[in-house]
């Protein structure tokens, strides 16, 4: 039986709405999957993204909806230490370059399709980066990544009012699948 593995952030993960909801559980209803494990993880970057990948076990179909690159994190004492634009302002004001996170991000992303790749998995790439300049592929990345557009102005919120609604996670499994199928 087929099983879909999914990874990302709290998009992914679905905060603020009902599991089912979440795009994962409604892409693996499109497409007549009956196993999902959805990996995703609140505020999580490219890089924690990437270690989640390396560090379980995904089978068959693999679908990730990588997060805005200028996130990033550290990983001490088997933790997750998250820097986020809007919260760590004195890592963006001293540290930040939009190259550096442009690089480490694809580095993420090919390391991912390559893991991926070497224990078979069928594999699908998506974001919700929308900086034109991040999305700029680099020839050595061999991944072909689309873009996720979420009208954060007119999109169905959830309950926490930050993050998309049921109906605005339908329309990403409906838009992944046009694209997967």
């Amino acid at each position: 039986m087929k099983s879909l593995t999914t990874y990302g952030c709290s998009i992914t993960a679905g905060v603020g709405i009902p599991k089912r909801g979440a795009w994962p559980n409604q892409l693996a209803h499109i497409m007549n999957i009956h196993r999902v494990d959805n990996q995703g993880i609140p505020g999580a970057s490219t890089k924690q993204i990437v270690h989640s990948i390396l560090t379980t076990s995904p089978q068959n179909m693999v679908v990730i909806l990588w997060p805005q690159f200028a996130r990033t994190g550290f990983h001490h004492d088997q933790q997750w230490n998250q820097i986020m634009p809007k919260q760590n302002h004195d890592y963006y004001e001293d540290y930040y370059t939009e190259s550096d996170h442009r690089l480490q991000a694809h580095q993420h992303i090919t390391l991912a399709h390559h893991h991926l790749k070497s224990v078979g998995c069928e594999q699908h790439h998506f974001t919700w980066e929308m900086d034109a300049y991040q999305l700029e592929q680099p020839e050595w990345n061999p991944v072909t990544l689309h873009p996720i557009q979420f009208d954060y102005h007119t999109m169905p919120r959830a309950e926490d009012n930050i993050h998309p609604g049921v109906q605005a996670h339908r329309q990403v499994a409906e838009e992944m699948y046009q694209k997967i199928r």
